[in-house]
C-alpha cells in the first residue's frame, strides 16, 4: 500500500476553493491512457462499429418513416378488423404452456399446438412495432386499439366502395341476362252488361281480388289473352284495326274469375 503523498498529489492537480482535487489536463490524459491499456483495438473498433450502426440505423428511421407510410404498415400488415394489439399478439413469440414434469403426451400436443415463430412473423411484428411506436409519439395515443380499417388512407377506402359498387352492378346485370324478367300473361273480363274490357296483366287482378272482387258473387267470365308480334312492324299502316287485334290476339276460352289461380300465371 503506498503511503498518501501531499507535494506528488500537488503535481498532478490542485484543490478547489470547495476541497475538491481537480487534475491537470496532462494528468488526466495520463489517466486516460492508462486506463485504455486494458482495452483491445479489436475491442475498441468493435464498439465503434456498433455506435455507428445504431446511429446508422436512427438517422434512417427518422428519415424514411412518416405517419403515411407508418399507416400503409398497419393497414397492409394487419388483418381485417384487427388491432394492433392483437397482431402483435398473432405476430410475437409463441409461449408454451407450463406443463407437469412428466406429462409427455402435454408436452407432445403443446410442441404440435405451439409452432415457433418464424423469420417473416419476426420481421412484421418488428414493422408493426416500429410504426404504432412512431404514431404513438406523433400524438397517436390509442394507436393500440385501433383497427385495420383505421390506418388504410381515405383515397384507397373510397376505390374499394367504388369497385365494390362496380363488381355489385356487373354481378347484378349478370343475372338479369341469365334470368330475363317474366313476361305478365294478360286476361279480359266481360262484365254484366256483356261489354268486354281489358287487357289487364295478372298482377292486376292479384290485387283486385285480395280487396274482394271478381270472386264469389262478383266473380266474372275471364279469357286469357297471349300478345303476339308486339315488336314486329306492320307493313300495312291502313290496316283495319280489328284485323290487327285479331293477328296480335290468341284468344282462350272463358272461365269463371274465381276458378283461376292467378298466382300460378
Amino acid at each position: 500500500m503506498t503511503a498518501f503523498n501531499m507535494e506528488e498529489e500537488k503535481d498532478e492537480g490542485h484543490f478547489d476553493a470547495d476541497g475538491n482535487f481537480v487534475w491537470d489536463d496532462e494528468a488526466k490524459k495520463v489517466q486516460e491512457e492508462a486506463w485504455l491499456d486494458g482495452v483491445s483495438e479489436q475491442q475498441m473498433g468493435a464498439a465503434k462499429s456498433a455506435k455507428s450502426r445504431r446511429e446508422f440505423r436512427d438517422e434512417q428511421a427518422e428519415e424514411t418513416l412518416t405517419t403515411d407510410a407508418a399507416n400503409r404498415t398497419l393497414a397492409a400488415l394487419l388483418k381485417p378488423r384487427e388491432t394492433v394489439l392483437q397482431a402483435l399478439k398473432r405476430l410475437g413469440s409463441k409461449k408454451r404452456e407450463r406443463v407437469r414434469p412428466g406429462s409427455k403426451r402435454k408436452q407432445a400436443q403443446m410442441k404440435e399446438t405451439q409452432p415457433a415463430q418464424t423469420e417473416e412473423e419476426k420481421k412484421q411484428f418488428e414493422q408493426v412495432t416500429e410504426a404504432a411506436d412512431f404514431l404513438m409519439r406523433s400524438g397517436e395515443v390509442d394507436v393500440y386499439s385501433q383497427i385495420k380499417e383505421e390506418f388504410v388512407p381515405e383515397e384507397e377506402l373510397l376505390a374499394q366502395r367504388r369497385e365494390r359498387s362496380v363488381q355489385f352492378a356487373e354481378d347484378s346485370e349478370g343475372k338479369s341476362e341469365e334470368h330475363p324478367p317474366k313476361q305478365e300473361v294478360m286476361w279480359e273480363y266481360k262484365a254484366t252488361d256483356g261489354q268486354i274490357h281489358g287487357p289487364f296483366p295478372t298482377s292486376s287482378f292479384v290485387a283486385w281480388q285480395q280487396q274482394g272482387y271478381f270472386k264469389g258473387e262478383s266473380a266474372v267470365e275471364m279469357r286469357q289473352q297471349e300478345m303476339l308480334n308486339d315488336f314486329e312492324d306492320s307493313d300495312d299502316e291502313e290496316e283495319a284495326p280489328a284485323a290487327k287485334d285479331k293477328e296480335k290476339a290468341g284468344e282462350s276460352p272463358w272461365k269463371r274469375s274465381d276458378t283461376i289461380d292467378f298466382s300460378s300465371y
